[in-house]
C-alpha cells in the first residue's frame, strides 16, 4: 500500500518546523516548511556518518515533539525552524573522522528510534546508529527494520511479554488495530492463544483484520452501531475461546448477569483514548490488564498524558482491581534481544504480515504525517526518499528464492544492535 505521489530525487532538500501548531489544534500541513537550498559542508565533521536517507518512519509519538514541551523524559521537542527527524533508514556516503575502522561508504545503517532528520542526505552522530549486517538483508525486507523488526515490532512484544500471562482463549481487544503497533499485538497476541478483537476506523480495515491478520474479529469505531458491535464482537469471541462449551462464554440476560457476562476482556491493548477506550474499559473483567501504549485520540489536546478517566470510569476500576499503567517500550531495554530474535524469526519466515503504507519523496513527509495521525495509514507508515542501492536490490533477489523456513532459522540467530538507540 503506497501514497500516490511520485519520487523524484530531491539533492539536499530538509522538512523543517515552520510553526508549532496553536494549543488544541492538529498539525497540519502548513506546520512544515521544505527547504530545497539545504547545504551540507565539503565533509561530514568528526563522529558523524554523511547519509542518503531510503526511508523514515512516521510514529504517532512524534506528535508530542511539536509542542514547545513533550510532556516526556525520553524525547526533545523540534525547534521551531530546525530540522524534524524520526527513525530513520539509509546508505552511507561518506565516514567522518574516528570512524573508518567501523564504518565505510556504501553500509546500510538504521536509528530506531526518533533522531533521523528529515533530509534527502545528512550527517548524523555515529553514536546513535547501528549498522545493519548485510546477510540481514537477504533474510527480511530492510524496511522490516523500522517496523515489525524494529521499534514498532518490540513495542508490541513487549508490552504483551511484560502483562501477564494470558490463559487460552482468553480475549485480547486492541484498539488502533490497523496501525503499525496494534496490527502487530493482535497477530502476536494470536500467536499466544488468545481471541483477539480489533477495532479500526473504517469497515474496510474491520474486514482486513481479519481476512488478512487472522483476528478473531474487527469492528469500526465510526459506526453508528459501535458499542453493540463491540459488544457482539467480544462476545463472540469469548463464546468461541471458551472450553467445554456450557453457558461460559454465553450472555444472559437481564440484571447483574447480564454485566457479568459482558466483561470478558482480559487484556485491552489502548492505543487510542477517548470514547472508543471508555467503552471497552467497562468490558473489562475482574482483575484484567490496560496496556496503556498510547492516546491519540487525545494527542492534539493540551490534556496532561495519560489523560485521567472519568471519576465514575476510575472508580470503577478500582473496584475491579484493573491494572491501567503507562507503558514505555525503552523502560524494557533488557528484553530488546529476546525480543527482536522471536521478530526476526517470525517476520522472515512470513509468519507476521508487516503491513506498509508508503508515501513517496521526502517532500511528502509532511502529508505522510498528517495522514497517519488521521488514520490513513494500514501498518507501518514509511516515507520513500530515495532507490535502494544495488546491494539491496541483489539481497532481495537472494530473499525471494530462500525458503521461510530457512530464513526464519537464520535471521532470529542474527539479532544485531538494533536496540532502539535514544
Amino acid at each position: 500500500m503506497s501514497g500516490n505521489q511520485p519520487m523524484r530525487r530531491l539533492a539536499h532538500s530538509l522538512v523543517r518546523l515552520r510553526a508549532r501548531p496553536p494549543p488544541n489544534c492538529a498539525v497540519a500541513p502548513h506546520h512544515f516548511a521544505l527547504d530545497a537550498s539545504h547545504t551540507l559542508p565539503p565533509a561530514p565533521p568528526p563522529g558523524t556518518l554523511r547519509c542518503r536517507t531510503l526511508y523514515l518512519s512516521v510514529d504517532p509519538f512524534l506528535r508530542c515533539r511539536f509542542n514547545a514541551h513533550t510532556g516526556v523524559a525520553y524525547t526533545l521537542p523540534y525547534a521551531v525552524g530546525g530540522p524534524l527527524s524520526s527513525a530513520g533508514l539509509g546508505v552511507v556516503l561518506a565516514v567522518g573522522d574516528g570512524l573508518h575502522a567501523a564504518f565505510r561508504a556504501g553500509d546500510l545503517v538504521v536509528d530506531p528510534f526518533d533522531g533521523w532528520e528529515w533530509a534527502a542526505e545528512c550527517d548524523l552522530p555515529a553514536a546513535r546508529l547501528s549498522r545493519v549486517p548485510l546477510p540481514l538483508l537477504a533474510l527480511l525486507p530492510p524496511t522490516a527494520l523500522l517496523g515489525a523488526a524494529g521499534q514498532t515490532g518490540l513495542t508490541a512484544w513487549c508490552g504483551l511479554d511484560a502483562a501477564p500471562t494470558l490463559r487460552e482463549g482468553e480475549v485480547v481487544v486492541v484498539s488502533g488495530a490497523a496501525g503499525g503497533v496494534g496490527s502487530l499485538v493482535g497477530q502476536l497476541a494470536r500467536r499466544r492463544g488468545a481471541r483477539v478483537v480489533g477495532i479500526a476506523g473504517s469497515e474496510e480495515k474491520a474486514e482486513w483484520l481479519v481476512r488478512r491478520l487472522g483476528f478473531d474479529r474487527g469492528v469500526s469505531y465510526r459506526s453508528e452501531s459501535f458499542a453493540r458491535d463491540l459488544d457482539e464482537a467480544v462476545e463472540a469471541a469469548a463464546g468461541e475461546g471458551a472450553r467445554g462449551g456450557g453457558k461460559e462464554g454465553k450472555r444472559e440476560a437481564g440484571g447483574e448477569a447480564e454485566e457479568e457476562g459482558a466483561r470478558r476482556v482480559a487484556l485491552y491493548w489502548d492505543n487510542v483514548g477517548g470514547r472508543v477506550s471508555e467503552h471497552v474499559l467497562r468490558r473489562v473483567r475482574d482483575g484484567g490488564t490496560v496496556v496503556l501504549c498510547g492516546q491519540v485520540a487525545m494527542y492534539d489536546s493540551d490534556e496532561p498524558y495519560p489523560p485521567p478517566l472519568p471519576p465514575p470510569l476510575q472508580r470503577l476500576l478500582d473496584e475491579r482491581r484493573i491494572a491501567r499503567e503507562r507503558y514505555l517500550v525503552l523502560d524494557h531495554r533488557d528484553r530488546f534481544a529476546q525480543g527482536l530474535s522471536e521478530l526476526f524469526g517470525l517476520v522472515a519466515g512470513e509468519e507476521l504480515v508487516a503491513e506498509e503504507t508508503r508515501w513517496r519523496g521526502i517532500e511528502a513527509a509532511p502529508a505522510a504525517f498528517c495522514a497517519m495521525m488521521a488514520g490513513g495509514n494500514r501498518g507501518k507508515a514509511l516515507v520513500e526518499c530515495a532507490a535502494p542501492p544495488w546491494t539491496m536490490r541483489l539481497a532481495e533477489r537472494v530473499r525471494r528464492a530462500l525458503p521461510p523456513s530457512l530464513k526464519s532459522f537464520v535471521a532470529s540467530r542474527l539479532v544485531p544492535s538494533l536496540d532502539g538507540k535514544a
